[in-house]
């Protein structure tokens, strides 16, 4: 659920051109070990973003991905490490333009519309 919240998509995609894009969890992955992550992110997200906060955001739905369930964090630690997302993107504001400023709330009750509607 974590990717589908970065990248504003259904879980899976039939109509992906690319094959490695119909699953979003193995296409995030792919693009997380192959140091890509930021090809994934909605583009409403794009520039209002920063990378630390992505990366760690990222480290957190990996973790949430392990095939094995006792590798998987306890959801204590997944608010954990979101929290350091939302703290490394405010701490990038602080020395940032305000323009750049992501409203979070905003962003997990409307986003850019596709994983609202269900697309």
């Amino acid at each position: 659920m974590l990717f589908e919240v970065l990248c504003a998509r259904a879980p899976i995609d039939r109509a992906a051109e690319d094959r490695r894009q119909i699953s979003l969890a193995e296409w995030a992955q792919h693009c997380y070990y192959n140091g890509s992550l930021e090809q994934i992110i909605d583009p409403y997200l794009q520039d209002k973003i920063n990378l630390p906060s992505v990366l760690k955001f990222g480290e957190v739905a990996i973790s949430c991905l392990a095939s094995e369930g006792m590798k998987r964090p306890a959801m204590s630690e997944v608010v954990y490490g979101l929290e350091l997302a939302l703290k490394l993107q405010g701490n990038e504001e602080n020395h940032s333009n305000e323009s750049s400023a992501v409203d979070y709330h905003a962003l997990f009750t409307s986003g850019s519309g596709s994983i609202r509607d269900g697309r």
